[in-house]
């Protein structure tokens, strides 16, 4: 496990531990898993998780919007200033996929 994190800075005892899983069920890691409390003391025992911090950074996350010159139009015009966009990108989280659905057989609340 301590192996693991630090080729994988990234990777918590909960990775950890599902990778472990992955690994013995492939049939490359023998015995029995440890638990997620066991990893996490070990990697707070040497020092590889600090204690104190249990949210990610602002700096961890991914963005996934698009850029400001994503919009622009073929004649150098900036797309968004000048009508609607061609595309809008959502996460498909239910305020943007259920709350304001409509049509034949769907009201609010449905699935």
């Amino acid at each position: 496990m301590l192996a693991l994190r630090l080729a994988h800075p990234g990777w918590g005892p909960d990775r950890i531990v599902f990778q472990l899983a992955r690994d013995r069920d492939r049939g490359e890691l023998p015995g029995r898993l440890p638990s997620w409390s066991a990893v996490y003391r070990a990697l707070v025992r040497h020092r590889l998780l600090d204690p104190a911090r249990r949210r990610r950074r602002r700096a961890d996350y991914r963005r996934w919007e698009r850029g400001p010159g994503d919009g622009a139009v073929a004649d150098g015009r900036d797309g968004w200033r000048d009508g609607v966009p061609e595309q809008i990108l959502t996460d498909n989280g239910k305020v943007f996929t259920d709350r304001f659905a409509t049509g034949a057989g769907t009201r609010p609340g449905s699935v």
